[in-house]
């Protein structure tokens, strides 16, 4: 829409170039900004700096993508850490959660589902039961220690 009304951006300009290749420099509108008298021969073209410009933005989208946190390591840490593992213990799952979500907060983590987490602490062998009314469901076999 820029190109159509006359405005293009300097993106549009490298985009269109291979077109502005084939026509007649008369044709060009002219740009605003002033054309250097002497170029230095050694520099890299526009097209080339905005290549690069390109492949950079795209490495570092890439590291940044290779970096993310691994949400199951994060939980491995918390329940290596926080948890005991007794058949006499129950704690709420929403608190159990709460507690999981902040310390992932504090450490810089990403936290898993609450039903991930549940179906973790299943594999564990805890077991999922209704609370009393007033509570939400308890996970029999596990504690949060503090």
């Amino acid at each position: 829409m820029r190109v159509r009304k006359g405005k293009p951006t300097l993106v549009d300009w490298m985009s269109l170039a291979d077109e502005q290749a084939d026509r007649d420099p008369a044709e060009i509108p002219a740009t605003t900004e002033e054309e250097p008298e002497a170029a230095d021969p050694l520099a890299p073209s526009l097209r080339t700096v905005l290549a690069w410009a390109i492949q950079e933005l795209a490495e570092g989208q890439t590291a940044l993508r290779a970096q993310r946190p691994d949400p199951a390591a994060g939980w491995e840490a918390f329940a290596a850490t926080r948890l005991e593992f007794d058949p006499q213990a129950a704690v709420d799952v929403d608190a159990l959660y709460l507690a999981y979500t902040k310390w992932c907060a504090s450490h810089g983590e990403v936290a898993l589902e609450e039903a991930q987490v549940v179906a973790a602490l299943q594999a564990h062998g805890a077991t999922l039961r209704a609370g009393p009314v007033h509570h939400g469901p308890l996970l029999v076999g596990v504690r949060v220690m503090n």
